[in-house]
Order: C-alpha cells, then sequence, then structure tokens
C-alpha cells in the first residue's frame, strides 16, 4: 500500500538517475555488468547481498548492545539497591518445606516408574 502510494515519487527518481548525466558517464563502466552473463549478474547480486546483510548484522548488533546499555543504566538510576538480612524463622521454615518436597517427590518417581514398565510390556505383547 506504502509503495503504490509513493509510486509517483519512485518513478520520479528513477527518470532523473536515468536521465542524469552523471549516470552516462560511467557508461563505460556499468555496461560491462549490464552486457554481461546472467551468472557474473547472480554472482555479482549474491556477493553483493552477503556484504550487506553482514554489514546491515553488524549495525543491528551495534544499535542493540547501545540500547541494552541505555536500559540498564535507566534501570540502575530507578531501581534502589536495597540489601536485608534473612530472618532465623524464614531459614527454618525453608528446611521443613524441603522435607515434605522430597517425600512428595519419591511418591511420584514411584507411579511413573510403573507406568514406564507397563508401556514396555504393551510393546512386547504386540510383537
Amino acid at each position: 500500500v506504502v509503495l503504490v502510494g509513493t509510486l509517483p515519487v519512485w518513478e520520479w527518481l528513477v527518470n532523473k538517475l536515468v536521465c542524469s548525466q552523471l549516470f552516462w558517464d560511467k557508461w563505460m563502466t556499468w555496461t560491462r555488468i549490464a552486457n554481461s552473463a546472467l551468472p557474473f549478474k547472480l554472482l555479482i547480486a549474491q556477493v553483493s547481498w552477503k556484504f550487506l546483510a553482514g554489514k546491515f548484522g553488524t549495525l543491528e548488533s551495534h544499535i542493540r548492545e547501545q540500547i541494552v546499555d541505555y536500559e540498564c543504566q535507566i534501570l540502575e538510576d530507578c531501581v534502589p539497591l536495597t540489601v536485608t538480612e534473612p530472618d532465623d524463622d524464614d531459614e527454618d521454615e525453608d528446611v521443613d518445606t524441603e522435607e515434605d518436597d522430597d517425600e512428595d517427590d519419591d511418591e511420584a518417581l514411584d507411579g511413573s516408574e510403573e507406568l514406564e514398565f507397563d508401556s514396555l510390556d504393551e510393546d512386547t505383547e504386540m510383537e
């Protein structure tokens, strides 16, 4: 949609380029490429594309690093650094919950082992 809307501008730019003195002064340079075989044109296009893609990737990574550095600086300025000491009561509660979690994990492991063996038995019976 945008290309169709700006088509008259593109036509004007191409017309100015093709009719310009600068374009025709370089005729001896670009005529070799324009009149060359298609494989050579494709090779030139491929090399140019790889070069431009590499430069674009470098530019993109540079901009990304700058944005990340700027965001980190803003975050460091806005978020205060607070250091709190843990309470002794919190440490005791963590130990109790870890023991309960270990028991639950053991029960879940026992049930999954049975399922694995059942599925193996079904596969051998079908053969």
